[in-house]
């Protein structure tokens, strides 16, 4: 994966993100913080807003209260599932409570790791994403997965002869999946490289 495209440094800017609406939470062990940061940036560098700790705990709030209120705001959860988070504690209280509250809740398999039983009885359900041995090669699959829960479309548009079929509009946000999986934002609809992409995406902003 071409990290040159993606700087993985979560930034904290309460202020600069929309709380109101629906967006991911994202739950994982410490130790696999860097596969979560990574799954924030992808999701947020294409307009879907994440809440992730420890960057969205409110400085001097409890920290189980904020756990607690991002699950219950939130429209689904990703599970970042590893033999890290398969023994957490932390991790399957927010799976229970995002169980409990009725909400969609994505696995994220990033390891071949028997499921512990608590876990499964909770995902035994639910369509597993299975991520491994190369989790980044399943981030637009991921994207997808979400967006359909978040009720956007991920529209593939056919081109022939260089030519994109399907409408652009402004208020829409375009990116493209090249084949080494590098994926850059195209805010531009005149962006000449859009015509040369092998796989062009477009999803709605609510």
């Amino acid at each position: 994966y071409n990290t040159t495209v993606f700087d993985y440094k979560l930034k904290n800017n309460h202020k600069g993100r929309n709380m109101e609406k629906p967006y991911v939470f994202i739950s994982y062990s410490t130790d696999d913080k860097v596969v979560a940061d990574a799954i924030c940036h992808v999701l947020e560098h294409h307009g879907i807003t994440c809440w992730i700790a420890p960057r969205d705990v409110r400085p001097g709030s409890p920290y189980a209260r904020e756990i607690i209120s991002g699950i219950k705001g939130c429209k689904v959860m990703i599970l970042v599932f590893t033999s890290h988070s398969n023994s957490s504690q932390h991790v399957g209280n927010e799976v229970d409570m995002a169980f409990n509250h009725k909400k969609t809740i994505i696995p994220f398999l990033v390891e071949d790791t028997p499921m512990n039983e608590e876990l499964k009885y909770y995902l035994s359900r639910k369509h597993w994403l299975t991520a491994y041995p190369n989790y980044e090669e399943r981030f637009e699959e991921l994207l997808v997965a979400v967006c359909n829960v978040l009720g956007r479309k991920a529209i593939a548009i056919d081109k022939k002869n260089d030519e994109v079929k399907n409408e652009i509009t402004s208020n829409m946000i375009y990116f493209k999946i090249l084949s080494n999986l590098e994926c850059r934002v195209l805010i531009d609809c005149e962006e000449v490289g859009i015509a040369k992409a092998n796989t062009l995406f477009k999803i709605p902003l609510k």
